[in-house]
């Protein structure tokens, strides 16, 4: 991918990459750039924020950024989905304060759901722009706590090269109340690819990671068809190292109306969890045997809950990708059931004890921890 040379008017950035052309044509055509002349050659850290009608947070979520003390260079790119509230002028602010180090991405028509099954590109938009060596990822409506917190995440991976990702722990505010995360559970300290596969644990606001896709050139075809694709992005990544959790609460995760997974209901929830794990299924490398068998069980489990919970739901649209992993698990069922590929009559037919163990596996998953790059509704 090739980055304009600085500028410090707004130009259309990046080269077509790796995602349907259509996609890319939206960021060529509608994403725009600002960048003073005093920007930073060379960052470290390459700071996504992504931001949409943020205008009540996006000060406290920025100013958590600016004031990280470091030994290092980093940049932050604001990346803004035609925001109509005023957050645009907010950030615009910011970038003259700060041309050393924060670029805007601005689109002038909303990209969250710009065509049918594509979704954030905005996201999208700011992931390719990053230059750094490492990539840290937060919302307009989040904010970090730790004035030192990059520079922790920067040691530890920069001492340990086969560690890809490093998160930490969080606090959830809602309502002006503080509280302990009760979304997600982290399984250890130290975990991988495997661990991942069964749920995502890791805050957006609260993830460092190596750059292991510049450009995202070869990221995955479908990245930009999750809504949950922090989710996708961490288990790209950790295909190229383990993860480590620090021990500290160094980030607020904020729960608000506005929020596009939280306050979402719960078989929204488990039908897009279902449709994130299938593309990451379909995108992990062919060496990650284990992890795909981690993800067809909760594959499996999610559609059995879902259809046993929510006979309305409507998701035939995943059958090709879901009969033959339910055929597999399940292996008594007639033949005129798979020629349907009607999955709500496959579910019928699964025995009493295969459905109950696949409702206790969704209910010690919790359905929470799954979080988007993006904040939109």
């Amino acid at each position: 991918m090739a980055i304009t040379a600085v500028v410090s008017d707004s130009v259309t950035i990046f080269d077509s990459v790796n995602i349907p052309n259509e996609s890319q044509r939206l960021i060529d055509n509608h994403v725009h750039e600002t960048r003073g002349l005093e920007l930073c050659i060379a960052p470290i850290v390459s700071v996504v924020v992504i931001t949409f009608n943020d205008k009540d947070f996006i000060r406290e979520s920025i100013d958590s950024v600016i004031s990280q003390q470091t030994n290092f260079p980093y940049e932050v790119i604001i990346s803004n989905d035609c925001s109509t509230d005023g957050t645009i002028e907010i950030i615009q602010e910011y970038q003259n304060l700060y041309p050393d180090r924060v670029r805007l991405l601005i689109a002038d028509r909303n990209l969250w759901k710009p065509l049918p099954g594509v979704i954030g590109l905005t996201s999208l938009a700011a992931l390719q722009a990053c230059r750094g060596k490492y990539i840290a990822l937060s919302h307009g409506d989040d904010y970090w706590t730790d004035p030192t917190k990059l520079q922790k995440q920067v040691d530890f991976l920069e001492a340990n090269p086969d560690f890809s990702i490093c998160f930490h722990k969080v606090k959830m505010l809602e309502n002006n109340a503080f509280r302990k995360d009760d979304l997600t559970k982290v399984p250890d300290f130290m975990s991988d690819i495997h661990d991942l596969a069964k749920g995502n644990y890791i805050h957006t606001t609260s993830c460092v990671f190596r750059n292991n896709y510049p450009g995202m050139d070869k990221i995955g075809e479908h990245f930009s068809r999750v809504i949950n694709g922090d989710y996708y992005l961490h288990m790209m990544n950790a295909q190229h190292g383990k993860i480590f959790c620090i021990d500290e609460e160094m980030a607020v995760y904020r729960v608000h109306g506005n929020g596009v997974w939280a306050t979402q209901s719960l078989q929204y929830r488990i039908l897009e969890t279902l449709r994130t794990q299938m593309y990451i299924y379909k995108d992990l490398q062919e060496n990650q045997s284990m992890a795909k068998e981690i993800l067809t069980r909760s594959i499996v489990n999610l559609s059995v809950y879902l259809t046993s919970e929510y006979p309305d739901a409507s998701f035939e649209d995943l059958g090709e990708f879901l009969t033959p992993l339910l055929v597999k698990e399940i292996g008594n069922l007639k033949l005129e059931l798979v020629r349907t590929r009607s999955i709500k009559a496959m579910v019928t037919a699964i025995p009493r004890k295969i459905l109950s163990k696949a409702k206790g596996a969704v209910a010690k998953l919790g359905l929470v921890p799954f979080f988007s790059l993006s904040n939109q509704v």
